[in-house]
């Protein structure tokens, strides 16, 4: 028996299932990227979040130490701005006795200690929400009082 098609041309069947493979081939090509993509961007930002922590905690620990320079006979009041959001996240920051620690919304945690000056100084527990932006650092002779 012979075919009605003619030798070498293909049918509409094998056409039509070779194109459906190669559009679904793209589709998986496309989320494999894309899911690689979000991971890179997920761990990317992780990263940034943590960099940022370890500034603004260099930063609050300078000035803290910087006031600290100034001896216990003297007050001092430092203003000192933060940005409202790291990562495209809320944090806070928690002060105490030991020094202070800033968590991210995500969970990123980092303490930062003040190098034995809770030894000389009273430092007043207090929490800070960087929504607020700014914030005082008030030193009246051994005491450190956050605003």
């Amino acid at each position: 028996m012979t075919s009605s098609f003619p030798r070498g041309k293909m049918k509409a069947q094998s056409l039509v299932f070779e194109r459906m493979m190669i559009f679904l081939s793209g589709v998986v090509i496309f989320v494999i990227c894309l899911g690689m993509f979000l991971n890179y961007q997920a761990f990317y930002t992780q990263v940034s979040v943590a960099d940022q922590v370890d500034g603004i905690g260099s930063t609050i620990r300078s000035t803290i130490i910087n006031l600290a320079k100034t001896g216990t006979e003297t007050q001092y009041t430092v203003e000192v701005s933060v940005p409202p959001r790291i990562g495209n996240e809320d944090y806070s920051i928690e002060f105490s006795q030991l020094g202070f620690e800033i968590e991210s919304s995500s969970g990123t945690k980092r303490m930062f200690t003040l190098f034995g000056l809770n030894e000389t100084y009273q430092i007043d527990s207090k929490r800070v929400a960087s929504t607020a932006r700014d914030f005082l650092i008030y030193k009246n002779g051994n005491r450190i009082i956050i605003l």
